[in-house]
């Protein structure tokens, strides 16, 4: 009887455990870094794909992080640093509950994650990201400038962030 008492203990205590680990962790894990949030005095979980892709076309590879909101169903928005200018951007907008880095072999438009390419054919690469159903969406200022769909791709060439919508790159 005690026996069948620590393996019922043990399957509850795994099951609450292994639940907080999402699909996201367990893919991303060689990515996947804390960050503090000095405002809110906590860390959070990033993914961290810097020192892959050059976005700014100055020929030295750049930061790209997607940093988690903390919350229970985490989402991750897409931040910047440039080593042209060293700025920081964030887009607190281009929020993905499941920051994958999906190469263009998915879906077109992939279903989930991001992805990085020379969209535009100005040497720099860019990122493409699609957001989901439960994403802000698009503000009114990128809806402005032509920005229309959830099918984002995000520009940093010369130093400054210019958001395309995918579907222009298909006319």
């Amino acid at each position: 009887m005690k026996l069948l008492i620590f393996f019922y203990l043990l399957l509850a205590w795994s099951n609450q455990t292994y639940a907080q680990i999402s699909g996201a962790d367990l893919l991303n894990e060689d990515n996947r870094v804390q960050i503090y949030h000095p405002h809110l005095k906590a860390y959070h979980t990033a993914y961290n794909y810097s020192g892959q892709w050059d976005i700014d076309g100055d020929g030295v590879k750049d930061s790209i992080l997607f940093v988690g909101n903390g919350g229970a169903h985490a989402y991750y928005h897409l931040r910047t640093v440039l080593s042209s200018n060293d700025e920081q951007y964030d887009f607190p907008f281009l929020s993905i509950d499941m920051p994958y880095l999906v190469e263009g072999t998915l879906a077109d438009p992939p279903t989930f994650g991001f992805e990085v390419r020379d969209f535009n054919h100005d040497g720099a690469k860019d990122i493409r990201i699609v957001l989901d159903s439960y994403s802000l969406g698009v503000s009114e200022e990128w809806k402005s400038r032509d920005v229309k769909t959830k099918d984002i791709v995000v520009s940093m060439a010369d130093g400054k962030p210019l958001l395309v919508d995918h579907s222009n790159y298909n006319k």
